[in-house]
């Protein structure tokens, strides 16, 4: 069996950072109401998705839990990438930041920390994310793409 096609997504509520091992790219929810911006993103996710070979998962980053407000939005935000991973055929699996702090960290040392922590260990598997133009968001959702690509079982 050749290797699943997943794509890693770091959530947020106005854009989303996408990586699939090739490249990646920041979906951008723009500047409206909370629930154009989730439209806005459903429908460039769903561009995305439907780009040549189907993708057999989506992965993404479970966020923690925050104040009301930007937790019920990150919640819509995971629903709206959920609904177009299914509806596009792809398996959905959420990456807790726990375990993926803990893996990255056996990698590449406990002397990064958030952020930082997520570049060096996707500009440790991809060199050409080093570039100081990549955004933060793709750098997220890369450190998830590699530890689904090191940790995950797939199967066939």
């Amino acid at each position: 069996m050749s290797s699943p096609k997943i794509l890693a997504i770091d959530p947020s509520s106005t854009f989303v950072g996408v990586y699939d091992g090739t490249g990646g790219e920041v979906i951008k929810g723009g500047d409206g109401e909370r629930a154009e911006r989730l439209a806005n993103i459903g429908y460039e996710l769903s561009e995305v998705m439907n780009q040549g070979e189907p993708y057999d998962f989506v992965v993404y980053e479970e966020q923690f839990v925050r104040g009301d407000a930007a937790t019920r939005c990150l919640y819509g935000a995971v629903g709206i990438i959920e609904a177009v991973a299914i509806n596009s055929g792809a398996g959905v699996m959420p990456v807790p930041q726990g375990t993926l702090r803990q893996w990255a960290s056996k990698i590449v040392g406990k002397k990064f920390k958030g952020k930082e922590l997520y570049k060096t260990i996707a500009c440790h598997y991809d060199r050409r994310l080093m570039a100081s133009t990549t955004s933060e968001h793709v750098l997220d959702a890369a450190a998830v793409y590699y530890f689904i690509q090191h940790n995950g079982e797939f199967d066939g």
